[in-house]
């Protein structure tokens, strides 16, 4: 089954940045006890106007082991206690924006792990084009693993209000340096070819927003 992670967008108030990531820390525990797992946060390094943004996401084996950690913490007064302690009130540390639920299209390349930097394409994929769209992401990810990425991963959105449907190609890279390379080796004329295709007229997708994303670190 392909995995699934929730994804939580919140604006973390002046101020309370550590208050927010301690309440974080205990929410970690909790997720673990009731099936979530790998909870990550990220801040927003070059986001634009969405630059206010910070996201967390919690991973689940599947849309059924999502269903029940839903089914499981409606019942639980302590996860539901915490959450309003961290979103829910005035005083709360964070005020939480955006909420959905997204699916990982497997791709052909073998990722070597995580990395703490993550450059973030969200497109929208065009009427009738969706497996044009995913083709084009399994043709760039083996050439961005050369270039020295740690993992490219693509999801596609769920439930997620406005931006249902949209699909997220995400590459994880171990520092900013790494990250760096990758935009030098943009000039390349291999690059230079891909990134006119993907803006061409008659591209699979529209590009919905580019974020530069750093891992917030809960330890």
């Amino acid at each position: 089954m392909a995995p699934v992670k929730g994804v939580y967008g919140f604006r973390v108030k002046p101020g309370r940045f550590e208050e927010w990531r301690s309440l974080a820390r205990e929410g970690e525990k909790l997720i673990a006890r009731f099936g979530g797992r790998n909870m990550r946060a990220m801040m927003p390094v070059a986001a634009g106007p969405e630059s206010a943004m910070c996201y967390a996401t919690i991973d689940y084996a599947s849309g059924e082991a999502w269903g029940k950690f839903q089914d499981t913490t409606a019942g639980e007064l302590e996860a539901q206690t915490l959450n309003e302690r961290m979103f829910g009130h005035l005083d709360s540390p964070a005020e939480l924006q955006y909420t959905g639920l997204i699916t990982e299209i497997p791709l052909d390349t073998e990722s070597t792990g995580t990395g703490r930097v993550l450059d973030i394409w969200v497109t929208q994929p065009r009427p009738g084009r969706y497996l044009d769209a995913v083709a084009f992401g399994n043709e760039i990810a083996p050439r961005i693993m050369n270039e020295g990425a740690r993992a490219v991963h693509l999801y596609v959105s769920g439930p997620a209000g406005s931006q249902s449907g949209t699909h997220a190609f995400v590459v994880e890279h171990a520092d900013f340096a790494s990250y760096g390379r990758m935009q030098d080796a943009n000039t390349k004329p291999e690059w230079a070819e891909l990134l006119l295709r993907a803006m061409a007229a008659d591209a699979p997708f529209d590009f919905v927003q580019h974020s530069l994303m750093n891992e917030v670190l809960l330890h």
